[in-house]
């Protein structure tokens, strides 16, 4: 019996399927979208250029294949996974949209990014880009399935379509309140507000960037 026939149309279905276990209770867009997830993995800091530094890789050509032994960090405090809130193109929210920032900037200019796009969206009508955040667990990419710490929790989401090797801040969130759920590369849960100082947050994200995170900056 051939497996094939038919195959493509079971795949859309299974990938179309809402999950339950991938999906927040507290945030009612979760409903409204195909395949959605509200937990996402990380990928770094966000200052990729060529590689990624989290744990997770959202490029199929630079696999991110991460080991314990990896985790020079520490697993305690370096961040496996974390909540974040889905786009609809129904509510306008800037912890859901997308904005194109970064016009002039560098991957460099790391400081310039993040204060670019903590003031996007806040003031007129939003430049929203296209985005897919949290709009199929079946997607291995960045923004799909994938966040990084580049903005602090509850923060916009932000494109710089000026610098190829530098994708901009795909943020983590929740409608708790002033935070959210992260889960650590050792397995442990913890909720993190967003009020986290961003040089902590950045060190969170990253897996082997020497940085030691003490539990009382948590």
């Amino acid at each position: 019996m051939s497996i094939r026939a038919g195959s493509e149309e079971v795949n859309r279905t299974a990938f179309a399927a809402q999950v339950s276990a991938f999906l927040c209770p507290s945030d009612p867009v979760v409903w409204q979208r195909i395949g959605a997830t509200s937990y996402a993995g990380n990928t770094g800091d966000g200052y990729y250029l060529l590689t990624y530094n989290g744990l997770f890789s959202g490029n199929v050509d630079r696999p991110a294949n991460i080991s314990i032994g990896d985790i020079v960090d520490g697993s305690s405090g370096t961040a496996a996974m974390s909540e974040w809130l889905v786009a609809t193109p129904v509510i306008r929210d800037r912890r859901r949209d997308f904005f194109a920032v970064g016009v002039g900037q560098t991957p460099f200019d790391r400081q310039g990014f993040l204060s670019s796009c903590l003031s996007a969206g806040q003031t007129g009508p939003p430049a929203v880009m296209g985005g897919l955040k949290g709009s199929g667990w079946s997607n291995g990419y960045w923004q799909a399935t994938l966040y990084d710490h580049a903005i602090p929790i509850n923060g916009p989401n932000c494109n710089n379509p000026l610098i190829s090797d530098f994708l901009g801040a795909c943020a983590a969130g929740s409608l708790h309140s002033e935070g959210a759920n992260v889960l650590f590369a050792d397995g442990h849960i913890k909720f993190l507000r967003e009020s986290i100082a961003t040089s902590v947050w950045w060190a969170l994200g990253t897996r082997d960037s020497g940085e030691v995170v003490s539990s009382d900056s948590l």
